[in-house]
């Protein structure tokens, strides 16, 4: 069984018996707006997680009964910014899961048509 190095620029493989030449084995990604809006879900989501930690950091300064109200917000800030993250992530993995799935498409047709080049940058 043959396998294909998708960290490579170009790679062959055997199918049934003759040599196949992939290019562009290396991740190309069609979803470029998908990732920019993931980068800024993480980067909101660390943003909220610090600053419900400096929530609840100043509300042990303050006078009593508030410590407990501040520090149960800054957690409660701290959580909804983990939440966010994790989004962020699943958004991350699904646009990965779809470029696998692309290539992957895209080498499997090249295959069944016969072609020995099979470029997976296409579109």
């Amino acid at each position: 069984m043959s396998t294909v190095d998708l960290q490579s620029r170009s790679d062959h493989l055997m199918s049934g018996g003759r040599r196949v030449t992939v290019a562009g084995a290396n991740i190309y990604s069609t979803y470029a707006t998908a990732r920019n809006i993931a980068a800024l879900f993480g980067f909101f989501g660390w943003l909220l997680v610090g600053v419900g930690g400096l929530i609840a950091l100043v509300g042990l300064s303050a006078p009593a009964p508030f410590p407990m109200i501040a520090i149960a917000l800054g957690v409660g800030v701290a959580a909804l910014g983990m939440l966010q993250v994790a989004a962020q992530q699943i958004l991350r993995a699904t646009v990965d899961s779809a470029d696998y799935a692309r290539q992957s498409l895209l080498l499997q047709v090249g295959l069944a048509e016969g072609r020995a080049d099979i470029d997976l940058r296409r579109a």
